[in-house]
């Protein structure tokens, strides 16, 4: 729904339902078919708000007319499922507040649940499948290998069966599709010139180290949806029962698997595509990564009986501008068509390089790059800083890029300069001052940031927090960006470089 959609439809609000949360908190309203958070910076919660205070708008409970029983193990009810969710039974929740006065009032059908199939065969392991945009180019079949995988160092390993196989086995020629696309007629006699496959990396986990590789991925869980891993977690510990210590129940472990093995998938993967790599060499088909895995996947399940069937898949495809036609002028072919802005290598040109590399797998290359960029940036700004003194402009540039990071950090922490003094550009000069230091281990002892150079997922990881502040447009703007302020530093931050360069 677009924003000027949405504007009209607060704005003609009657009527707000409530929305709770399991665990009783109000976090959002439902309105006119839109769902408005519970959130003092949204302008249409403010509105709704306004509009139920003028008493334009009617506030209203969630209204509950059918409820089912949970029972934890023990034969206990530990709270009742509904439409909008789960509601745990605990006297102190809003929402089980409102199920107990529609019980009372005759409202609210309350249900015993079903009971479980017991026929079906249980799951013994599940599969996970991680497609890469090319084939293995030295791959005649299936390719299967046990990989061990150790959540920390004080934990016993878990094996891990991988399988690389490429798809289709034997893949189709691309010459047709040339001709049909210049409408040209085939020759006669078949002619090969490159084979359409996919890489597939398949790789099995048992259920019963499940609750193993939870313990120990729960700490390094992707800190996107770490709170939600976490909620559901209470979630399921409060309806099953179960205690902490216990942990949750197999089922769980199972459903929620695709959100906390991201790194555990990703990690095989790319150890299986390195080892393969260095072993036969040829083109490496691709890299795994956590945040492709969050938007696509696709997990089987084999189950005791042997039989194998589809259990989660999820597929959340690259945005397309869906161009075709002519192809105009726009600002990428005004700089290839200007002889002299080619020569001249912008931010824009390395944030795009930056990131081709992470996105291949060369996380420690890019963050060296994306440091050479933040070189050049602060370099030019502490120059710039003192360039109405030419002996105290050629020491800066004489001096390395760690000596320039302490004389930034001096300006930052003298308060000379008011747009620098946010919390968001404060990180960026520690990020930088962290970003030199594993550059420099990188370059000249070979040590990459994880220490361990088979580790990509982990590689990933740490590289990724820092790069958004070259490659993200609104925070390297809050950050990168004040280096490049209108009119230059202020005399006062002048002074003070000049008086540490001691000039």
């Amino acid at each position: 729904m677009s924003q000027e959609i949405l504007d009209m439809e607060c704005s003609n609000v009657f009527i707000a339902t409530k929305v709770y949360n399991w665990r009783g908190a109000h976090v959002s309203y439902h309105a006119n078919n839109c769902w408005i958070p519970c959130d003092e910076g949204n302008r249409h919660f403010r509105a709704i708000r306004e509009r139920i205070e003028k008493k334009l708008c009617e506030e209203l409970e969630p209204h509950i007319t059918r409820a089912t029983k949970v029972y934890c193990s023990e034969g206990r009810v530990t709270g009742y499922d509904w439409e909008g969710g789960f509601i745990p039974h605990d006297f102190q929740n809003r929402l089980f507040q409102l199920l107990r006065a529609a019980i009372e009032s005759g409202v609210c059908q309350v249900e015993e649940p079903r009971e479980i199939d017991a026929s079906m065969s249980r799951i013994d392991s599940l599969i996970f499948c991680v497609i890469l945009d090319r084939g293995w180019q030295h791959l005649a079949g299936r390719l299967e290998r046990t990989f061990e995988h150790q959540a920390n160092p004080d934990s016993d390993p878990v094996a891990l069966q991988v399988r690389l196989q490429n798809l289709p086995a034997e893949g189709g020629d691309v010459f047709p599709l040339v001709c049909e696309a210049l409408g040209v007629e085939p020759p006669e006699h078949p002619i090969s010139l490159k084979y359409l496959k996919a890489a597939m990396i398949e790789v099995e986990i048992s259920v019963a180290n499940l609750l193993k590789i939870f313990r120990g991925e729960l700490a390094r869980i992707e800190e996107r949806i770490a709170p939600f891993v976490n909620d559901q977690l209470e979630q399921h510990l409060t309806r099953s029962g179960r205690s902490k210590s216990r942990g949750p129940s197999i089922d769980w472990l199972i459903q929620m698997a695709p959100n906390y093995l991201t790194y555990v998938v990703a990690d095989t993967a790319n150890v299986a595509l390195q080892a393969f790599a260095l072993e036969y060499g040829g083109n490496a088909p691709g890299h795994v990564t956590e945040d492709t895995l969050l938007r696509s996947h696709l997990t089987f399940a084999r189950h005791y009986d042997g039989s194998i069937r589809l259990w989660q898949f999820k597929s959340q495809g690259d945005h397309s501008f869906q161009v075709q036609g002519r192809w105009e002028g726009g600002a990428a072919l005004a700089t290839v068509s200007d002889e002299q802005r080619r020569k001249v290598v912008d931010l824009q040109f390395v944030s795009s390089r930056v990131q081709q590399l992470f996105q291949s797998g060369f996380a420690a290359e890019a963050l060296v790059l994306a440091n050479a960029a933040f070189e050049v940036v602060v370099e030019r700004y502490l120059a710039l800083a003192v360039a109405n003194d030419p002996i105290a402009e050629d020491k800066v540039k004489a001096q390395g890029h760690r000596q320039h990071l302490e004389l930034l950090d001096k300006v930052v922490s003298a308060e000379t300069e008011p747009n620098l003094q946010s919390a968001e550009f404060k990180e960026f000069v520690s990020v930088m001052f962290e970003m030199n230091m594993m550059r420099n281990n990188y370059l000249h002892q070979l040590v990459p940031p994880s220490q361990d150079p088979w580790k990509l997922a982990e590689l990933d990881r740490i590289v990724g927090r820092v790069l958004p502040f070259l490659t993200e447009p609104f925070r390297s703007r809050n950050t990168l960006g004040c280096l490049f302020q209108h009119g230059g530093p202020r005399q006062e931050t002048t002074l003070l470089l000049l008086s540490e360069l001691k000039m």
